[in-house]
């Protein structure tokens, strides 16, 4: 009797390993399917500084691991064309959504850009004033008034500083450096950075006459440079 049931058990148990193995090579061929599956993600292509508007040649689409994607990549150029950069990104650096904004929030930035106890005030500028538009977004200027003056029976025009050393937050709408691929574009006023009762002054020069603003340099002078 023994015997008869050993051949049936026999081929029950090979039966249920047959489809044990079967399950588990299906369960294989599921993970290795899963593991080699990749999504498109957007990337720097070089170099992207803060607050620069961000164009398609700057950026570049790059496929990886399904599992290795960040829920808030960018995952087309167009999501982020147009837009601009909250932080420098380095070349090969995957972009997220909190990496850029519009043109509507990099203008409320701006009043993110202002340190404590200062204010930014707007200054028109024609293309001297604004030496020749090469002023740009973090550089530090003087600025000097030329007024016309009465003397004696006469007029004369005198000019004085009235500011120095004052930083430049924006030119036109632009507040971020150029990069060495940007356009050139002209610019009629230039934003900066001063104290409350400099802007009243700054104010006050422009209407009383014209302002001219001086570039400083942008060099760090060393002991042996000022020995010179």
């Amino acid at each position: 009797m023994r015997k008869k049931l050993v051949l049936p058990l026999s081929l029950f148990l090979g039966a249920i390993t047959t489809l044990l193995f079967v399950q588990f090579l299906h369960q294989l061929d599921g993970n290795e399917e899963k593991q080699t599956e990749r999504a498109q993600v957007i990337v720097a292509k070089e170099n992207i500084q803060e607050n620069q508007r961000i164009k398609d040649d700057l950026l570049d689409t790059i496929q990886v691991p399904l599992d290795a994607v960040d829920q808030n990549a960018i995952k087309s150029k167009q999501e982020a064309v147009g837009k601009f950069a909250t932080a420098d990104m380095k070349a090969g650096e995957v972009v997220l959504q909190h990496r850029i904004k519009s043109q509507k929030e990099e203008n409320v930035l701006l009043s993110r850009k202002i340190d404590e106890g200062y204010r930014a005030v707007s200054i028109g500028v024609d293309f001297v004033q604004s030496v020749s538009n090469l002023i740009e977004p973090g550089d530090r200027v003087d600025a000097i008034l030329s007024e016309t003056v009465k003397e004696g029976d006469g007029k004369t025009v005198q000019s004085s500083q009235i500011l120095s050393g004052i930083k430049v937050l924006a030119v036109g709408r632009k507040m971020s450096p150029p990069s060495s691929k940007e356009d050139y574009a002209e610019y009629t006023s230039l934003t900066v950075e001063v104290k409350p009762q400099d802007a009243l002054a700054l104010i006050n020069a422009a209407e009383r006459g014209k302002v001219q603003f001086l570039l400083d340099s942008a060099l760090v002078s060393t002991p042996a440079d000022e020995g010179k």
